[in-house]
């Protein structure tokens, strides 16, 4: 018998304790906790410290969302990881991400350039690169900062893809025309966009 109250009173213990693990409701994410996955890559509040990920503060809504949208998409924006990251996002926070995102002024790091080199990358990006990438504005990607080795990098992916299997007809004219430019030109671009503000 005094066994059996024993037992119900640990019984009721238990109960009584493990109650606060329930399981609850989670709330739902916020855009800061949201965004605090990005940071690893992308930096603190988006803006890139390290020289494999591009900065994404101060990008367009519309733009931040196309893109996380099309690195979901079978056979859609060309990435190394993207793909594998946005598709744990559902449109919601992808949302969030942007608002959150869009919100943060842009800080681009000093980098050392040359300025011979700027000035010939001035001339190839007005005869290559102009049309598409213009205006910071209004760019799918944000170029002007970003840092030197991102650049050159990205040229390097783009450059080795190839322009008929791709679906994309920017990404197709942009394959088509990095593969067309010496590493020279590629360097001089690079110095270039790290030059502006």
């Amino acid at each position: 018998m005094e066994r059996n109250k024993t037992f119900r009173a640990i019984h009721a213990a238990l109960l009584i304790c493990c109650a606060g693990f329930a399981p609850t409701v989670l709330a739902e994410a916020s855009a800061q906790m949201l965004a605090n996955n990005c940071v690893g890559c992308h930096g603190p509040d988006g803006n890139s410290l390290g020289p494999a990920s591009p900065s994404i503060a101060g990008e367009l809504k519309v733009n931040f969302v196309d893109k996380m949208k099309s690195y979901k998409t079978k056979g859609g924006r060309y990435s190394t990881i993207m793909g594998r990251i946005a598709k744990g996002f559902n449109d919601k926070e992808i949302d969030l991400m942007a608002e959150h995102f869009s919100s943060i002024k842009r800080t681009n790091l000093h980098q050392e350039v040359d300025k011979k080199m700027v000035a010939r990358g001035a001339k190839i990006h007005d005869k290559t690169c102009k049309k598409c990438h213009s205006e910071p504005e209004e760019d799918d990607i944000i170029l002007n900062g970003q840092i030197k080795p991102y650049l050159l990098n990205t040229m390097h992916d783009f450059s080795q893809l190839d322009a008929d299997s791709i679906r994309s007809k920017d990404v197709k004219k942009m394959v088509k025309k990095l593969k067309e430019l010496s590493m020279a030109d590629r360097k001089a671009i690079a110095d270039y966009y790290a030059s502006q503000k």
